[in-house]
Parts: C-alpha cells; sequence; structure tokens
C-alpha cells in the first residue's frame, strides 16, 4: 500500500480484484486515512465498511486511533491483529548526498537485465518475509511471495527508469522501485538485497539512487515503508538520516466458519 493510498482524512475501501483471484478467497481493503479524526463519524463509517460481503478484509488505521479496535471486536467477524506499517523519510538532497560504498556493484535499469533473474532476485529476497499476509491461514504464503514478484514484474515493466538493479555480471544482487508524485515526495516501495550481498552497504545505494531520481524530477522528499517488526532495516534508514513518520496498524477480519478449526 502507497503513501497516497493513505494520506487523507476519509475512511474508504475497495474490493481488491488481484488478491481475490490469486488467493481463492474474496478479498477488500478498508482504509482509515492518516488524517481522519477519531470519534463517531470515523467509527461509523468504518463500521459501515466492516458489513461488506467479501471473505477477507484488510484493515489499516492510524496506529493513534485506538478505537478503531473496538469498531473491528464488534464487526461479527473473526479478527486477526496483522502488522504494523511504519513509514520513514528524510529530504531527497540530504539522502543523494550520503556516502555509498566505493565497492558497490553497478546501477542498470530494469530494462538491461534478464527478466528470470529479475525475478529469481525478487523470490530469493522476500522467501521468509513476514508480512500481514502471515496472519490469515487463509492465504498461502507462496502465492503472497508471488504477489511480491508479481508486483515488481509489473513496476518495472511500465516504467523501466522507476527502479534500480544491483548486478554483479549477469547476478541480480539487488533491486528497488519507486514512485513519484510530482512536487511532493518519491516513495520507494519495495526493494531489498539477496543475502549474499547484504552486509556490505550495498543497499544504501539503492536508497541514495530514489533520491537522485526524486532530485531530477524535483522532488523534494523521499518515503519508505516496512513491517514495524523489520528492525534491521530500519536501523540502517536511521543511519542514513531518515525519520519516523508515521504508523499504522493492520488486521484482517475473516468471515466467521472460514478459518480452519
Amino acid at each position: 500500500m502507497s503513501w497516497r493510498d493513505l494520506d487523507h482524512d476519509d475512511v474508504v475501501a475497495a474490493a481488491s480484484q488481484v488478491e481475490s483471484d490469486r488467493f481463492g478467497v474474496s478479498l477488500a481493503r478498508v482504509t482509515v486515512g492518516r488524517r481522519a479524526v477519531g470519534g463517531d463519524e470515523t467509527w461509523r463509517r468504518l463500521t459501515l465498511h466492516c458489513g461488506r460481503p467479501e471473505d477477507v478484509l484488510v484493515v489499516r488505521w492510524p496506529s493513534a486511533l485506538v478505537g478503531c479496535s473496538a469498531v473491528l471486536a464488534a464487526s461479527g467477524r473473526v479478527v486477526l491483529p496483522a502488522d504494523t506499517l511504519t513509514y520513514w523519510d528524510t529530504a531527497a538532497a540530504d539522502l543523494a548526498a550520503q556516502p555509498v560504498a566505493p565497492d558497490a556493484p553497478r546501477v542498470v535499469r530494469a530494462d538491461q537485465v534478464d527478466p528470470t533473474e529479475l525475478h529469481a532476485a525478487v523470490a530469493d529476497v522476500f522467501t521468509g518475509y513476514v508480512n500481514h499476509y502471515a496472519a490469515n491461514p487463509l492465504l498461502d504464503p507462496a502465492l503472497a511471495l508471488e504477489g511480491y514478484v508479481d508486483w515488481v514484474a509489473r513496476t518495472l515493466h511500465a516504467q523501466p527508469d522507476a527502479g534500480a538493479v544491483l548486478v554483479d555480471g549477469d547476478r541480480v544482487l539487488g533491486f528497488g522501485t519507486w514512485t513519484l508524485e510530482p512536487g511532493d515526495h518519491s516513495e520507494f516501495l519495495l526493494g531489498g538485497m539477496r543475502a549474499e550481498a547484504r552486509g556490505r552497504g550495498w543497499y544504501a545505494l539503492l536508497l541514495v539512487e530514489t533520491a537522485r531520481a526524486a532530485l531530477a524530477a524535483g522532488v523534494p522528499t523521499v518515503l519508505i515503508s516496512t513491517q514495524g517488526s523489520n528492525v534491521g532495516v530500519q536501523r540502517a534508514w536511521a543511519r542514513l538520516g531518515l525519520r519516523p513518520r508515521a504508523d499504522f496498524t493492520t488486521a484482517h477480519l475473516v468471515r466467521p466458519g472460514l478459518l480452519p478449526g
């Protein structure tokens, strides 16, 4: 979920056909915007959306709006606490000026590498990665991984210059994708390093490339997010000068009778 989906003051919901097709259960997303205010109107709108017919509702709200939990508990569905999503940001100019390891791999565009090799790298990076899908036994982890591979492929196929790939010869060692919101921010969406390339300081180059793209487009800020439990990468962000900006809580609401047991 991107920042643009969270940066509002409303409670919104929409069916997710892509995820429904992938997992074989009907699924919708319900989002309370980061600028929403706690109170009767917000709780009423959230209650309304929790009455949707889909098998699974993925609900995300600003963590400070703790009253959302009571609305979910009263929905009549099974509530599965899933994860927290934390956002960090920094000035693009500051990030672009960060030093990178002198032995860092070569940076290329996605259309300069073998798609099969890129897909393999994405699968390597995200195998075993804990995300909100892992909270729900109805959702196959292998299909969740397939979703990450598909997301990267669709993003970089549509816009090869909206990402950076780190390579050693023909081997992809790391990758990152981003979006640009003109005049506002660039968001690093998905990326990481293969295990063999971690601990070398090379991951920082992916963020620096994001900042360079932001500056080239006249965008002043870089945003990035991860699960709250992913402490290691947040420590890396802190070393690069990023700061926490926002935090969201996620839960799955499952129609009664669907969960095993």
